[in-house]
């Protein structure tokens, strides 16, 4: 990042905070999108001062309902003998600014309760939305970024440029507010604003809002009455050009037009006037000219167009051009680590629920010892009652947690000597472009081979490049064509993987000329049955899968058994490492 724009980007920043201060609950909030940096602790703590620390509250990725709603304080409930009720964040009044961290892992409940919140009259707090997500990550759910005006992105910011720029905190808070309540901005100038938003594409109504309210605090925070042009680029500059989705089509003057018109006279020569004294212009004159309300509509709307033009990033300029839009194309990269399941063993910790406990299934002590407490006067009652605390079915609460789905992708390749040199390093070539596909998504690869009598888990699952690679080149070749062997030992691996919850898929390389049956023993026809017979039952695992036949010429065993195996075939004449590879993208989505 250039000096000038790394300059021009922290002193936003820090506009952006002293905004966000003004008015916290109307601006919504400031989505920082940044991993973590000494620039972006440095932003958090001017931030901080603006705030004072007691007024902000942490939400972590992983809060619960009660931490957010509130519910029974289970230590005071068991010590006073009667139900005693905690506050949950969101009832807290006194918040002026709630600090999401890593909110790109917030459970979908979690934000719900938050916008909720956060629409209701009584709310009063902003949000300080911290996304750390990487490109093949779903990210932070939209409708908290509805919510946020402001945008920031603190990644390739040196701390050595913004550290002598001096972070100055607004020397009367309360005066600056009494101004920005009272300040109106003039219909034309929000007409202006609301076109200026078409033409980039922006139809949202809580974005031009976001506009005026920040022209009119810009405004508040200069000490004056009126909003300049400059308050209002500032304004377009940090409330859209993060919402762009199109670029404004500019009027362009036919060459046949221009053909048509005559050419102008030639004007008669005159005496040329006496040169006259350069005018100076007045304070005054200066400010009137910087009035939006003595611009022309059209001019103002033209020189909004061009300033929040001059500040799009390069990304979202390339985005734009080549017709799509930023997040969009994040979602169609986006590969299987985005998708989640639910699970009662492992993975990310979700409200637990009542029911009746099953086999594999936790009990969640601690909500069921809460949901126990309301009811413990009502069960003393009872003259046959001998416990000190009483647990009825009913209160019993079964512990959830969110999984997230990885896709596993086994190459099995046949390395016996039927299997010529060339078309092994074919399939070498095709592991190593999937796996570094896998490696943008976030998936896994593993690889077996099968040879002589054995078949042999060689790469265990693995997103390792370098790992798998180096195993790549030791891979050894020769001998029989075990091949009911490999089918066998690879449904048996990839029906244990399914079961912990990833999504496998098998990619077979191999010509399919069997002559080692499942016994181990020689004989082509024994083990050509073998190997139909197990590709049957690997099929009943529903296992996606893809057959890549290495033979010079296409084998009619190899479309047999792809057939069996219910797999997609790919003679290797027509299917090189590349063509491999995007067969088993595909075939993975």
């Amino acid at each position: 990042m250039k000096t000038e724009q790394a300059v021009q980007v922290w002193q936003d920043a820090l506009l952006i905070a002293q905004l966000l201060s003004v008015d916290p609950h109307g601006f919504g909030g400031v989505w920082v999108k940044s991993s973590a940096s000494d620039v972006r602790n440095r932003w958090w703590q001017f931030t901080q001062e603006l705030f004072g620390k007691s007024r902000i509250v942490t939400v972590p990725s992983s809060v619960d309902d009660e931490a957010l709603l509130g519910g029974i304080d289970l230590s005071k409930t068991l010590e006073h003998g009667s139900p005693v009720y905690q506050l949950g964040i969101l009832e807290n009044q006194q918040i002026r600014l709630l600090k999401l961290t890593m909110a790109e892992r917030l459970r979908s409940a979690s934000v719900s309760y938050i916008t909720q919140s956060f629409d209701a009259s009584s709310s009063n707090y902003g949000m300080a939305v911290f996304d750390e997500s990487t490109p093949d990550e779903a990210g932070v759910a939209q409708k908290i970024l509805d919510r946020c005006a402001f945008q920031i992105r603190f990644d390739g910011l040196s701390y050595f440029v913004i550290d002598p720029i001096e972070a100055n905190t607004l020397p009367s808070i309360e005066k600056i507010q009494q101004d920005y309540q009272q300040l109106v901005i003039a219909t034309e100038t929000i007409e202006s604003i609301v076109r200026t938003g078409l033409a980039f594409g922006i139809t949202s109504i809580r974005a031009v809002l976001f506009v005026v309210k920040t022209v009119r605090a810009l405004t508040a925070i200069r000490g004056v009455d009126v909003p300049t042009v400059e308050d209002i680029q500032t304004a377009i500059r940090l409330v859209f050009t993060h919402r762009i989705t199109a670029l404004p089509s500019m009027p362009e003057e036919s060459e046949k037009d221009q053909a048509a018109e005559p050419p102008p006279p030639e004007p008669e020569q005159e005496p040329e006037p006496a040169p006259e004294e350069p005018h100076e212009p007045s304070e005054t004159e200066q400010t009137d000219a910087n009035d939006p309300k003595n611009i022309p509509q059209e001019d103002l709307e033209e020189m909004l167009i061009e300033a929040a033009k001059a500040y799009l990033p390069a990304d979202i300029l390339d985005s734009i051009v080549s017709g799509r839009v930023a997040h969009r194309a994040m979602q169609q990269q986006q590969g299987k680590s985005g998708s989640t399941q639910m699970s009662y063993v492992r993975g990310f910790p979700l409200p637990a629920r009542k029911g009746v406990r099953k086999s594999g299934q936790k009990i969640d002590f601690l909500k069921t010892l809460q949901a126990a407490s309301p009811w413990q006067k009502i069960r003393r009652q009872d003259p046959n009652q001998t416990m000190a605390f009483k647990i009825l079915p009913e209160d019993i609460h079964i512990k959830r947690f969110e999984q997230r789905k990885t896709t596993l992708t086994l190459f099995v390749v046949d390395a016996s000597g039927s299997s010529a040199l060339e078309r092994l390093s074919e399939a070498k070539g095709a592991v190593e472009l999937l796996l570094a596909q896998c490696y943008v998504r976030r998936d896994e690869v593993a690889l077996m081979t099968f040879r002589t009598n054995r078949a042999e888990l060689i790469l265990p699952p693995t997103r390792s490049l370098v790992r798998a690679k180096r195993l790549l080149t030791m891979m050894p070749g020769g001998g029989g064509t075990p091949l009911a062997l490999a089918i066998h030992a690879a449904g048996n691996f990839l029906a244990q993987i399914q079961n912990n919850g990833q999504t496998p898929m098998m990619v077979l390389m191999t010509d399919a000329r069997a002559n080692v049956s499942l016994a181990g023993l020689g004989g082509r026809e024994q083990a050509f049955t073998d190997a139909l017979q197990a590709a049957n039952v690997y099929r009943g695992f529903g296992i996606k899968s893809i057959l890549v036949d290495t033979a010079i010429m296409p084998q009619a065993n190899a479309k047999l058994v792809a057939d069996a195996l219910g797999a997609f075939y790919v003679p290797l004449p027509q299917g090189k490492s590349a063509k491999v590879a995007a067969v088993a993208k595909q075939l993975s989505k």
